[in-house]
């Protein structure tokens, strides 16, 4: 732990700056003493300040020879200490101007950001390689966000992320719109990312006897199972949510139509539904009528329907491949995926467990309105006390419903 700088200027208790050293680098940590503690702070910028001024920028171009003379000052944001309960606290008083700042100490870094020795880990902290390791069984008691520009990294994270969540033996669902996570099965062999696997000490695995792969259309998505879901028995709200119906007269028809196949039938479907509401004297029928067609178009109720239960086992990670599936029919998929799986976890019929939704923009969006938007929501606000994690991904943050987003806390 080496010393880098001297705070200066004006302080706060929420940042300060320093006279900085050479060796202070953007996104790394440092600590400084405060009459409560050893505080940690994150160095958020680094500015060089010149004696070179316009003129003498000139005289450096032209060949004449210019005395040089620069400074570094670091701007450090305050993220606290843990007091003697271990809760994290942040300063009640500024920092005192002269004080000296240190590199972090590695102990305090783990110490207030709460880093494991063991656990799902996601790789080395920059400049600092220390292992990152969250608890895996919080991830299922809080929701996550992975948000970045395209190019970023952010799937290789959430693969990462995935194959960690497989060896700890924790059930994860993956709704996979660009068929970016079914290469799991097959070990990394880019020669390239070998050699990075040797610094962060992990060796290339396939993880195929712990993935499935499921998709609405397997003639695109070789090496997939056909998705489909049970339609017995559907209510009228189901309904409504899966297709745009929100006139309370189409739902007043489709209400009336499903009590009167309940007293004719123990059992029905989608078809029953349809053929009934063709034969009804209701003029109105046929904004019904089209909403159960494009259900059925979809081909997800065509098969026997499937135990959604079964893609939520410990050490399995379920991929629901939905590359090449038009918008309206992934909706309609996540949808009934997210609403089954948050439905069994609150009777406790399947394990802890976390669903991770790729593209997020398009399945919660923050204007207009997506199928999945509602049940993502409520996830996203109750999931957590009945034990589903939610994790966002997304390179368009701001196009992301905020009543999602905001209950991320990691």
């Amino acid at each position: 732990m080496g010393q880098v700088g001297v705070i200066y200027g004006t302080t706060s208790t929420i940042d300060f700056k320093f006279a900085a050293s050479k060796d202070v680098k953007r996104n790394s940590y440092v600590q400084s003493e405060h009459p409560e503690g050893k505080v940690l702070s994150l160095v958020t910028d680094v500015q060089r300040y010149s004696n070179i001024t316009f003129e003498d920028a000139k005289r450096i171009s032209s060949g004449i020879e210019v005395k040089k003379e620069s400074k570094l000052s670091a701007t450090a944001s305050v993220i606290g200490y843990k007091d003697e309960r271990e809760v994290l606290q942040t300063p009640r008083t500024p920092f005192k101007p002269g004080a000296p700042v240190y590199t972090a100490d590695t102990d305090l870094i783990k110490e207030v950001l709460g880093l494991r020795n063991e656990g799902l880990y996601l790789g080395l902290l920059r400049w600092h390689d220390i292992p990152v390791c969250p608890d895996p069984k919080s991830l299922s008691e809080r929701h996550v966000s992975v948000l970045a520009k395209t190019g970023s990294g952010k799937s290789y994270l959430v693969g990462v992320l995935i194959e960690e969540l497989i060896k700890h033996k924790m059930p994860v669902v993956v709704i996979d719109p660009h068929d970016e996570y079914s290469s799991l099965v097959h070990p990394n062999l880019d020669e390239e990312e070998l050699g990075l696997m040797k610094r962060f000490g992990v060796k290339p695995r396939g993880y195929a006897e712990n993935v499935a792969v499921y998709s609405p259309d397997p003639k695109i998505n070789r090496n997939s199972v056909q998705l489909s879901f049970n339609d017995a028995n559907m209510d009228a709200q189901q309904i409504a949510e899966l297709t745009s119906m929100k006139s309370p007269v189409h739902i007043g028809i489709l209400r009336r139509i499903i009590n009167d196949l309940k007293t004719q039938k123990k059992y029905y479907t989608l078809n029953d539904i349809k053929n009934a509401a063709e034969e009804d004297t209701n003029t109105s029928k046929w904004g019904v009528v089209n909403n159960l067609d494009f259900l059925l178009s979809t081909n997800l109720f065509s098969g026997p329907g499937m135990d959604i239960g079964d893609f939520v086992k410990p050490g399995q990670a379920t991929i629901i491949n939905l590359r090449g599936v038009p918008p309206e029919t992934q909706g309609v998929a996540v949808t009934m995926i997210a609403r089954s799986l948050f439905n069994l976890r609150k009777l406790k019929k399947i394990p802890k467990a976390m669903l991770i939704v790729e593209e997020a923009h398009n399945f919660c969006p923050q204007e207009g309105s997506a199928g999945p938007s509602s049940i993502l929501r409520t996830i996203a606000s109750e999931g957590r006390k009945f034990g589903l994690g939610l994790g966002v991904v997304s390179q368009r943050p701001a196009t992301v419903d905020k009543n999602v987003l905001s209950q991320c806390g990691v």
